[in-house]
Formats: structure tokens, C-alpha cells, sequence
């Protein structure tokens, strides 16, 4: 994915460096697997590397074009940071006016999340590690504009290029991972300022991790449902990915449910 104003930087690189590609969308470049891209460009300043339906999570936000008018930073949290790709995808969509919470359980990751975004040019507000199916940290009271929940899930979606994990999957990991999203998503969605966004997001193809978990927050946590749908990969050689967009509609900071 060709970061913003470095269409020019990117393709020049490209072709100096006599590298074939596949321009896919606006953003979106195709390589060859084999491609050496970090003795030619600036990985994360220039581009990042990215699974095509990674880049399309958000879109809901480009359709809707609801945060660009905003002259304040619009406050986001990702629970479930990872590698911080689609911290740095939100970002990007919000033209840089981010003001990024991160989180993850493991505290290796957040340290390597962090050398990423300081590439990528993307500030950190705030960095803590938490397990969320237990509860957040005592003094985070903070509330936000937009929840990523990348959730762990069983990434049955990835398992096209990844055909070992079947051999190794078990059928009851899908419960586990199940119970796992809706408490993750529980408390999270305590952070939601009211008519804040929340995205869940799996790379599973399983109903119980997605459209299950789905109903079921919506139901406990009186959310409204603004889109829910899969990023289909096996016609692109990519993941297949679940996106749910849910918006708090609530008064005050309290989310209705079970806590």
C-alpha cells in the first residue's frame, strides 16, 4: 500500500529499480512474492506492506467521509494492536489528525509496533499492555472516536497461504476464540464515546467468530449495526477478512450488558 503523497516516490523506486508490478487500485500495488522491496524502498514511510482486503477495512469510513471535515484529532484506540498495520491504514485515511491509543497483550509486540510507527511517522499518544478478557488497567478511564478490535481469531481467512495451520487445527478452537472476541469486545466497547465507532475485525471464515459475535454484541451492548460483511480472498490470492462497524448510540459512557 503506497502511503499518501509518495505515489511518485514509490513508482519512480519501482521502475529505476527495474521491478515489475501490478498497480491494483489508487493505494494498492501487486509484487511478485519474491521482491527484495526493502533495498529499494523506505518500508512503512513509503509504503506498507499489506494483504489487499488489510487495506480495505476502513472503507466504510471513506464511504462515509464522516471525520474529514473535523478540525480536532479524532481519538482512536487499537486494542489489539499487533504489528500496527491498520493503526498506520486509519491514519492515513484520517489525513494524519489521530490522537493513537495502542494495546496489546504482549509487550515485545508493542515494543516492535512502536520502531514501526516511528518509521511510519505516526505518533503515539498512548502505549499499555493489557489482557482484555480480563479487564483494562484500573486508571483507564479514557474514551474514543474509534475502536479497532482486530480480534484474535483461529485465521482460518489466511489459511490459503498458510495451509500447514489446517493440518494442526483443532474444531474446538472456534469456541475458544469465540468466547475470547466477545470478551475482548466487552470491554472495549466500554471505551466508546457515545455515537463513537467500533470495528470488529477477524481474518476468519468461521459464523461463530464472525456473524455470531456480531449479534451478539449488538444485542448486549445495544449497538447499532452500520455495516457487516466478508472481504472475500480467493480471487485476489489474498485473506479473507470480517469487517463489522458498529456505532454507540448511548447518552453516557456506560454501555448496556453484562459486565
Amino acid at each position: 500500500r503506497v502511503r499518501p503523497g509518495k505515489h511518485a516516490t514509490v513508482f519512480s523506486k519501482l521502475k529505476q529499480a527495474d521491478i515489475a508490478y501490478t498497480v491494483v487500485g489508487d493505494d494498492c500495488i501487486a509484487l511478485q512474492n519474491s521482491t527484495a522491496l526493502d533495498t529499494v524502498l523506505t518500508i512503512n514511510k513509503d509504503a506498507v506492506v499489506q494483504d489487499i482486503n488489510s487495506q480495505q477495512v476502513f472503507n466504510w469510513l471513506d464511504k462515509e467521509n464522516i471525520f474529514a471535515d473535523r478540525k480536532e484529532k479524532t481519538t482512536v484506540w487499537d486494542c489489539c494492536a499487533a504489528s500496527g498495520g491498520k493503526s498506520i491504514l486509519l491514519y492515513d485515511i484520517l489525513s494524519g489528525k489521530v490522537k493513537l491509543t495502542v494495546s496489546d497483550i504482549r509487550e515485545n509486540i508493542l515494543v516492535n509496533l512502536t520502531k514501526r510507527l516511528q518509521q511510519a511517522r505516526v505518533e503515539i499518544y498512548h502505549s499499555f499492555t493489557a489482557d482484555l478478557t480480563k479487564k483494562v488497567p484500573d486508571n483507564f478511564k479514557d474514551l474514543f472516536s474509534i475502536i479497532i478490535c482486530d480480534a484474535p481469531c483461529t485465521g482460518s481467512g489466511t489459511w490459503s497461504r498458510t495451509p500447514e495451520s489446517l493440518a494442526y487445527f483443532k474444531k474446538e478452537k472456534i469456541d475458544y476464540y469465540s468466547s475470547l472476541q466477545k470478551k475482548i469486545s466487552g470491554y472495549a466497547l466500554q471505551h466508546v464515546e457515545p455515537g463513537g465507532l467500533f470495528f470488529y475485525i477477524t481474518c476468519s471464515v468461521f459464523t461463530k467468530e464472525n456473524e455470531e459475535v456480531a449479534a451478539y454484541l449488538q444485542k448486549e451492548y445495544s449497538l447499532q449495526l452500520l455495516e457487516m460483511k466478508y472481504l472475500k480472498g480467493y480471487e485476489l490470492e489474498a485473506d479473507t477478512l470480517f469487517v463489522a462497524v458498529f456505532k454507540n448510540p448511548l447518552l453516557n459512557n456506560q454501555v448496556a450488558g453484562n459486565q
